[in-house]
């Protein structure tokens, strides 16, 4: 054989390795769960999050206590994990979070969706949406029908042993799914969630006597079925990025911002009275709430 045939021969070898390679990469990449699946994953991570928003808004804490003595940084970046923590521990990790759509019969809807979350102590919350969903020429969605179809729905959710009004839609754009969701105590006391699976956000929105008191927006994505969140605030100009992250029966956060990192860990009290955070130094300090 030539030495141009030998060549030949060894492109061509190198050729099919190459496609081999990138087809099992591409394989691999499409089994890989990246972001959520369906309308159902995405609406039980709004009602779960949203009606989390809602209770703690009306829940009183007492005070923060350090175990030592902390920076005004650092008690910076604890003031803004307090504010969202109780909100996103129990849907962050592996499997954390669970949801079920099934048809049912009732006169005021034809769906419920099921959510169980997780929390950082492995005990389990259930969550009952019940919703009546229709399509956009007003007639009601089929237990046959795709997932990919606009949609709204108006209904009831159960969460806490509290009972609130919800509403929403989905919406379809090249293939990319868009979700509103809303949760209501009452007309002028609620949250909205806007969710965008393409760009893997969610931007929140909360309404006290119909005034806006607080907006936040988290990026999320999925490694398998590890749900890992990011949340970007910003203090004083300082622009902070939070990911979190599950690990084990506690939460670890990796900040970052303009002058410096580091890493948060966050523990619950069995009662759930009190959560701790430790930073990477050693120090801590607890939140006791009542």
């Amino acid at each position: 054989m030539t030495s141009t045939n030998l060549r030949t021969t060894s492109l061509v070898i190198v050729t099919i390795l190459c496609l081999l390679i990138l087809c099992i990469l591409l394989t691999s990449c499409s089994n890989k769960k990246v972001a959520f699946n369906s309308s159902v994953e995405a609406f039980g991570f709004a009602g779960a999050t949203t009606g989390a928003l809602l209770i703690k808004y009306d829940t009183q804490v007492s005070n923060l206590q350090s175990s030592y003595v902390i920076s005004n940084e650092q008690q910076q970046y604890v003031n803004t994990l307090d504010k969202y923590i109780s909100v996103f521990d129990s849907v962050v990790g592996e499997n954390a979070i669970v949801s079920n759509k099934t048809a049912i019969d009732e006169n005021d809807y034809n769906f419920a969706i099921t959510t169980t979350v997780t929390d950082l102590n492995g005990n389990k919350n259930f969550i009952t949406m019940k919703l009546f969903e229709i399509k956009e020429d007003n007639t009601p969605v089929l237990e046959t029908d795709n997932d990919d179809i606009n949609s709204s729905f108006n209904g009831t959710m159960s969460y806490a042993d509290k009972e609130y009004t919800i509403s929403g839609s989905k919406t379809f754009d090249n293939g990319n799914m868009q979700t509103l969701f809303t949760t209501y105590i009452d007309d002028a006391n609620y949250v909205t969630c806007v969710q965008d699976n393409s760009t893997r956000t969610a931007t929140y929105s909360v309404y006290k006597n119909n005034a806006l008191i607080d907006s936040i927006m988290i990026g999320y994505k999925f490694d398998n079925n590890e749900l890992t969140l990011a949340l970007n605030t910003t203090n004083n100009g300082n622009q902070i990025t939070y990911q979190l992250e599950r690990e084990g029966n506690q939460l670890k956060v990796t900040y970052e911002d303009s002058s410096q990192n580091g890493v948060i860990y966050c523990t619950v009290s069995n009662d759930g009275t009190q959560i701790t955070y430790t930073f990477d130094d050693n120090t801590s300090i607890t939140k006791i709430t009542q």
